[in-house]
């Protein structure tokens, strides 16, 4: 069932971010999709942005607080999370970190301590603005190294652990969508190798979570006879279902995974795309949003247009100002020469 007013949130907000990032920005975000956290992988692309950014303003006032003065940080936020009417290069910033922290699959303030406890052992006074999170290329491969040492296969456990699951991902809403098939495969590979009890998981991501059916735990448990497994499931149960909360089915605009609709992510022929099963509705979509972007600003892609407009107006300007000098050297060396 489709949500009206869900759908039209949907469609202004991927109008908006056209009109604010470059195209060649937003075509990775089919990629990002399957690489962000699982917790991020059906919001809009705007909307992970300024769960980024709130995240990124927690960091930036304990930074200020830690190491130039506590009472300052209350008054400080580092970046604003209001979205722009007009494309500005504080949100532009903001948006390209946010893509760059999806690229490595952590919660955004994990990798937000990281960055920032990173930039405090160089001894920086002030607090690194979203564009400075990053190393230069130089740097990048020890930087990199760092951070998967950062978050080692514990960290990880904790944070899958702990999790928000999106209504998305549970059982009732499953219907193949590679953020769900992802979010599954995770967790089975996840269960099989934990040391926690397995009634404990099994209570947990099949009955509390329900992002696994209990049908999933058949090949976990192999090892146990058929009474240790119902009577682990009983358990289970008894112990998580007064905190289980009901779940309205999402509809079929709440299933839209992040990258959906967005203009120049969709890749027919590479996967994710190819095996989506949200493919055909993505370019409908698409189409959509593209058509409003020609009607409102007469191109699919307004900051490159925006961009080249720019460029041809320095361009120009720049040669009129050549020919303007040359005409005034011209004037100069002739000046009191006799034409007879």
């Amino acid at each position: 069932m489709q949500d009206p007013n869900k759908r039209k949130a949907r469609f202004d907000s991927l109008v908006n971010v056209a009109n604010l990032i470059p195209m060649a920005d937003l075509e990775i975000e089919s990629r990002l999709m399957t690489t962000k956290w699982f917790e991020y992988r059906f919001l809009t692309p705007i909307a992970a942005t300024i769960e980024f950014g709130q995240r990124f303003k927690e960091a930036f006032r304990h930074y200020i607080g830690r190491n130039v003065d506590l009472n300052l940080a209350e008054n400080v936020g580092g970046v604003s999370v209001v979205v722009p009417k007009q494309a500005c290069r504080e949100f532009t910033q903001l948006f390209l970190a946010r893509q760059r922290a999806d690229e490595f699959g952590m919660p955004y303030e994990a990798y937000l301590e990281f960055c920032f406890n990173f930039a405090e052992r160089r001894k920086r006074k002030w607090a690194p603005r979203p564009n400075q999170l990053h190393p230069g290329p130089d740097a990048m491969e020890a930087w990199t190294d760092r951070l998967l040492q950062f978050h080692d296969d514990e960290r990880k456990e904790y944070h899958l652990y702990y999790m928000r699951v999106p209504d998305q991902c549970r059982i009732e809403a499953f219907c193949n969508l590679p953020a769900q098939l992802a979010l599954t495969e995770t967790l089975r590979s996840y269960v099989s190798k934990s040391t926690r009890p397995w009634d404990d998981l099994a209570g947990k991501w099949g009955i509390q979570e329900r992002v696994l059916s209990l049908g999933d735990f058949d090949d976990l448990s192999k090892h146990r006879t058929p009474a240790e497994v119902v009577a682990a499931l009983k358990s289970a149960e008894r112990s998580r279902r007064a905190s289980i909360a009901p779940l309205a089915s999402p509809t079929a605009s709440e299933l839209w995974q992040s990258c959906h609709g967005v203009p120049g992510a969709r890749q027919e022929a590479k996967e994710p795309c190819s095996k989506c099963p949200q493919s055909a509705s993505c370019a409908g979509m698409t189409s959509l949003v593209q058509r409003a972007l020609v009607e409102r600003y007469g191109s699919v892609s307004p900051p490159l247009t925006k961009r080249r407009a720019a460029g041809a107006r320095r361009t120009a300007k720049s040669r009129a100002n050549k020919k303007m000098a040359g005409a005034q050297a011209l004037a100069e060396a002739t000046a009191g020469v006799s034409l007879v």
